[in-house]
């Protein structure tokens, strides 16, 4: 299990002068001592030191200033583009470097500067920037996966053997992206937390066409199945060559394409008769400086992109509205028990549409997505509650199997026992046992029968509970980021030993 001090790291009661402590026992963590809010100035500027100096020279930290006699702890309470360039963040800087780049480059001065962040790491290709971006109570969940992922290595290229990713490198160069004109607008929709969105701008791209085609014919080529077709022909070199001439002529009509902003919102708010806002939106929130929240802003487009629009054309609805707050934390004495309050708030949310138990069950990120977004999402709960239909989810058995894991408990099911009932044709029961979902009707799925799932790691159903606010809490990201953690590493051992085809074997 993990240590005492890193969990008071991550715990914001923690005082300045237990953080100075931990800083000269632990200075492996000065990353999490820089960004805690109760971190003074002194100490703050000591861990970004230290983080630099962990990343160049392990085991040579600086010693940690002590907290001014009359300096008080600073209490600081302010108020969609994700995935292959945060995995190329980890390959090119490793897990420890994209802490210490967080630590380094801080929170942004703005929401709308975290936005700017956000598009300058994704479409320039700037990995500092895009390290920073993410709000560091998700982030660091996210973290652990992407150093496991930046430790998968192929087998080496042998001789004939293409490499993709040179050729993807080389075309990329070929290829200038340029950003100009941006402006954002911020709306502020919880203390600490806002949405900000793209309203006005060009993305220009650009590049030599010779050079460009240059790059995608040498791609496609390398493809077997293509260059088998163009080298079979009777004039097969005639041919490669009239591909690349007709590429070219098409890019030196095509280039520059010039993306407008501003003309791209205009259109889509007259499709959709200003029933929708923009997509170019990210929710971004305030945690010791301003960060994007990928869980959040997945959460606003579906609401305005979907639940909004859906409700404006069924008035027997009830409106959608955010929320305008974040639940307080009601954390558990025991990990079991949080088990247990996590069950009753489902149990409510789906009944009545109230989120308040479940919300104040989770950690920070999943309590403020369902305080934000919780009540849109159980509208349809609400609005039969509220024409007096009968709802239910219970939980009669909560029966589970602790266990000490790095950073929290584990809580695999034994026999677990749900019993839903909304109308007399969705109601049932499911039973979940450790690799087994046992619905009363249909076919049941258990992991045993899922060759590939296992071998990739995925054995138990099981959840994982971690300490806040001194208590327990059942912690979807820390579940989902430590399996995920358990399948890159099942899914590296087969590409290592290149049996790929043995992974996905299902005979």
């Amino acid at each position: 299990m993990t240590d005492t001090a890193d969990r008071e790291v991550l715990d914001p009661s923690t005082s300045a002068e237990r953080l100075a402590q931990i800083a000269a026992s632990r200075p492996d963590l000065a990353p999490m001592i820089a960004r805690h809010p109760n971190a003074y100035p002194e100490l703050v500027t000591w861990a970004q030191q230290t983080a630099g100096v962990i990343v160049a020279q392990p085991g040579a930290p600086i010693a940690p200033t002590a907290p001014s006699a009359e300096r008080k702890p600073l209490l600081r309470r302010r108020g969609v583009i994700i995935g292959a360039s945060i995995t190329a963040a980890a390959l090119v800087l490793g897990g420890g470097a994209f802490a210490a780049v967080r630590v380094i480059t801080g929170g942004a001065s703005s929401p709308e500067a975290a936005a700017q962040r956000l598009v300058d790491g994704t479409l320039g290709g700037d990995v500092l920037a895009l390290a920073g971006t993410f709000a560091p109570s998700e982030a660091r969940y996210l973290q652990p996966l992407l150093e496991h992922a930046s430790k998968l290595q192929a087998p080496a290229l042998e001789e004939g053997d293409v490499d993709y990713v040179e050729l993807l490198s080389q075309l990329k160069d070929t290829v200038k992206v340029t950003l100009d004109g941006f402006q954002y607008e911020a709306t502020e929709i919880a203390e600490g937390i806002q949405v900000v969105t793209l309203v006005d701008g060009t993305v220009t791209i650009d590049g030599d066409p010779e050079q460009v085609a240059d790059a995608l014919v040498e791609l496609a080529y390398a493809n077997p199945a293509y260059r088998k077709d163009i080298e079979g022909s009777y004039d097969g070199d005639s041919h490669f060559g009239n591909e690349r001439s007709s590429m070219i002529e098409g890019l030196r009509k095509q280039l520059p394409i010039i993306w407008d902003i501003g003309d791209f919102n205009d259109d889509f708010e007259q499709r959709y008769d200003f029933e929708r806002q923009s997509p170019l939106s990210v929710v971004v929130v305030d945690e010791g400086g301003w960060y994007v929240s990928p869980l959040l802003t997945g959460a606003e487009l579906v609401y305005s992109q979907a639940l909004v629009p859906a409700v404006r054309y069924d008035d027997r609805r009830l409106p959608l509205e955010r929320g305008d707050d974040v639940i307080d934390a009601n954390p558990a004495k025991s990990p079991e028990s949080a088990l247990q309050a996590l069950a009753d708030g489902a149990g409510d949310a789906f009944a009545t549409g109230d989120v308040d138990a479940l919300a104040a069950a989770l950690p920070l990120p999943e309590r403020r997505l369902l305080s934000i977004y919780g009540e849109a999402f159980f509208a349809d709960a609400a609005n039969q509650s509220s024409l007096g239909q009968d709802r239910r989810l219970d939980f009669p058995r909560l029966n589970v199997k602790s266990e000490e894991v790095d950073g929290g408990v584990q809580l695999t099911a034994k026999q677990v026992d749900m019993e839903y009932f909304a109308l007399r044709e969705t109601s049932g029961s499911v039973q979940f046992t450790r690799n087994c979902v046992l619905p009363d009707f249909g076919s049941r799925f258990c992991l045993d029968d899922q060759p590939v799932l296992g071998r990739l790691g995925l054995k138990t159903f099981h959840v994982i509970a971690t300490q806040e606010n001194g208590g327990w809490v059942i912690n979807p990201l820390a579940t989902i980021s430590r399996q995920g953690q358990a399948m890159i590493d099942g899914y590296a051992e087969y590409l290592r030993e290149d049996k790929l085809d043995k992974l996905f074997d299902v005979d």
